[in-house]
């Protein structure tokens, strides 16, 4: 049974590169469960929706998935304020990069991502670790209420 059937995965994907946006966008599109899907194209971006001047979030996402290597304010820098906030801090943060760099990986956890992803390279690879995200979101997995 399908403990998401009610409710949607929120999910924030940050990410600079627009044809990387394009293709998660399209590849989140056949999740069997529902995803409430946002993307920021910077580091800045990201913390701007998820910490507004305003003090009033718009949006709350359960999952972030994080470009590690961004221009400006990089996924780490962004990583790392979530991880510092309260209000965040239950975020679960999946890096992306194209690099298999260890030390990148190890700096990720450091700063608590919950995961890292190499970027795939070709289509079917993008729909296997989205189906494997999807399983594990509507598997034993749960999310707090924001």
């Amino acid at each position: 049974m399908n403990r998401f059937r009610n409710q949607s995965v929120r999910l924030l994907i940050v990410d600079d590169s627009r044809a990387d946006r394009t293709l998660f966008r399209v590849a989140f599109k056949k999740s069997p469960i529902p995803v409430d899907l946002r993307f920021c194209e910077s580091g800045k971006m990201a913390l701007e929706l998820l910490f507004p001047q305003s003090g009033r979030r718009t949006f709350m996402p359960t999952v972030c998935l994080l470009d590690f290597k961004m221009p400006a304010v990089s996924g780490l820098d962004v990583l790392s304020k979530l991880k510092s906030d309260e209000a965040t801090r239950h975020i679960s943060v999946y890096m992306l990069s194209s690099s298999d760099n260890e030390e990148d990986v190890r700096e990720s956890f450091k700063y608590g991502a919950s995961g890292y992803f190499q970027k795939p390279r070709r289509t079917d690879e993008l729909d296997r670790m989205v189906s494997s995200l999807v399983s594990l979101w509507s598997g034993a997995s749960r999310f707090p209420n924001h």
